[in-house]
């Protein structure tokens, strides 16, 4: 076997290695030619990147790339979540730093969310020469006006809309947020002894509509839910981006939700995709903390094509798989609880916002002495639902307290046993 002296040669061996030899159905026996440019002392190196100046090669050669894509999500990614979508703002200093990247010559920025098209004109109006992506795809805007991806009709969800509407006047906190195709329902404002009658009105609701309605789907997010055409998702920004851009354009996209996986499965080996906060299952490959780390690297990503020596930022760090199933927990805890949700509901695979007060109901806290004393895991569903047929492997969390473990359940589950059995017969009672 011939050996390669040139570091940076290395480097994208591994990246190679690291995107295709990594994935089930390749044959092991070819690590053997991979693995001796692996054995490297820094922590960068480690991972298959040289480093030049104190700064990782690969990133540099993103950075520097033209032309090259850079797309964005919104509310958690860029900009911290808050109580309601109407309290957002664009801190001044972000637009700066947003304006000053999309006006680089051969870098498109592209802000890809599930808000309506008007939070984006109004959050992103200071910043000039950004492109647009509204609804989870539905709408798009480049340099000209808008332009609609997805023909219905909007008065298709407009009977949900009004059911919705009916739940949350009745429950104090609880919001309706119609769009042009869609409907979201949000309860983060919702109080905790009130949220379990509402959530199981919310879901018989929901599930009533797409009994008739087969082209819509349910959409999970935090402490939401929407109802959308199931053609109407992110991907689409990225097949656009890439037309626009032409041969040779990289992309560089940076997402916290699960509705941000329909883009990173898009994403070719030429290009990067990085989560931002808690690391869980996802097709990115890359995770960054939090917006203010999303913030630092578009800001040396512009610093660094504008020419201008750098220290070096929060670097992405390669996404390690998550913890999770049965052989994972096993003698780690004495006592276990089973239940349909679970503590802070539908946040299992999200923790609480820094800051803000934790809030839980009678049960969870009257059986957290026993929990903590006994080592005790809480499992339960995870709000998801999967289209497979079995509900997969067990997500864990051991750092929250209680520990939670959940699943996801099959489409088959949630509409015979827990929207059908438990909150058609068992509820009522």
């Amino acid at each position: 076997m011939r050996v390669v002296k040139n570091k940076t040669l290395y480097a994208s061996i591994h990246i190679l290695y690291h995107k295709y030899y990594s994935a089930p159905g390749f044959p092991n026996t070819r690590l053997i030619f991979v693995r001796p440019f692996l054995l490297r002392k820094s922590k960068y190196e480690r991972y298959g990147m040289d480093t030049h100046q104190g700064l990782p090669a690969h990133w540099l050669s993103l950075a520097r790339h033209t032309p090259l894509g850079v797309i964005c999500d919104l509310d958690g990614t860029l900009l911290p979540f808050v109580s309601t979508p109407s309290e957002s703002r664009l801190p001044p200093e972000l637009a700066v730093k947003l304006s000053e990247l999309s006006a680089l010559q051969g870098l498109t920025l592209a802000i890809v969310s599930g808000r309506p098209r008007e939070d984006l004109e109004r959050l992103l109006a200071s910043v000039p020469g950004v492109w647009l992506v509204a609804e989870h795809g539905g709408w798009r805007r480049s340099t000209g006006a808008w332009e609609a991806t997805v023909d219905r009709q909007p008065k298709d969800v407009e009977p949900l809309a009004t059911r919705l509407g009916q739940i949350a006047a009745s429950v104090p906190g609880a919001l309706v947020e119609r769009k042009t195709w869609s409907v979201t329902f949000h309860y983060r404002l919702v109080p905790e002894p009130e949220r379990a009658a509402m959530l199981v009105a919310v879901d018989a609701a929901i599930e009533a509509y797409l009994a008739q309605a087969p082209d819509f789907e349910r959409l999970e997010g935090v402490e939401m839910f929407e109802v959308r055409p199931s053609l109407m998702r992110k991907s689409i920004a990225v097949a656009w981006l890439r037309e626009q851009l032409g041969a040779g354009a990289r992309l560089l996209a940076f997402g916290d939700d699960l509705t941000d996986e329909d883009m990173f499965r898009e994403f070719g080996v030429a290009d990067e995709s990085v989560l931002v906060g808690p690391s869980r299952r996802s097709h990115a490959r890359w995770r960054l903390a939090d917006p203010v780390a999303v913030a630092g690297l578009l800001d040396w990503i512009a610093a660094t094509r504008c020419g201008e020596v750098e220290a070096s930022p929060q670097l992405p760090e390669p996404l390690a798989t998550p913890r999770g199933g049965a052989g994972s927990i096993r003698g780690r805890h004495e006592l276990l609880i089973v239940s349909n949700r679970l503590p802070d509901l539908r946040r299992a695979t999200r923790p609480q916002e820094a800051g803000r007060k934790r809030n839980v109901g009678g049960l969870v806290s009257a059986l957290e002495p026993v929990l903590g004393a006994r080592r005790g895991l809480w499992l339960g569903w995870s709000g998801r639902i999967t289209a497979e047929q079995e509900p997969g492997s067990i997500g864990l969390d051991d750092e929250l307290r209680p520990a939670l473990a959940w699943m996801n359940f099959p489409e088959r589950w949630y509409r015979s046993y827990y929207n059908g059995f438990c909150n058609r017969a068992l509820w009522p009672l």
